[in-house]
């Protein structure tokens, strides 16, 4: 399964124009967030799938409780999130355009709900 998953996130982040840099940071996001399993859920919150949305922001790319679980919505969904928020950054910060990978390491360590320390 973990191998199927890493090659949807590559298939689908080059349809929507990630070069392999960005492709790589969502892959560290899909296996810090849920280790490739699309069954992933969090029981503190309502982010569910590969990258761990939430339902509000699932919404947003056209995940329900149909499609909540699949592999393939879930990656989609979680790299348009990532488009959105790095386009955001790029616009905000000639510190990000710079290197919008920056950004990325920022999600990743971010101090998540229910933990005492930072992401490693």
């Amino acid at each position: 399964m973990q191998q199927r998953v890493i090659d949807i996130i590559i298939e689908e982040g080059r349809k929507i124009g990630f070069n392999n840099r960005e492709i790589a940071c969502y892959l560290a996001i899909a296996k810090r967030q849920s280790g490739f399993h699309p069954d992933a859920a969090n029981t503190d919150s309502t982010a569910s799938g590969i990258a761990q949305v939430t339902d509000s922001t699932a919404r947003q790319f056209g995940i329900d409780d149909s499609n909540r679980f699949n592999a393939r919505a879930s990656i989609r969904a979680g790299l348009q999130y990532l488009k959105r928020i790095r386009n955001k950054a790029i616009k905000e910060s000639a510190h990000w355009a710079a290197d919008p990978a920056d950004h990325v390491r920022h999600v990743v360590s971010y101090r998540w709900p229910g933990t005492k320390e930072k992401r490693q």
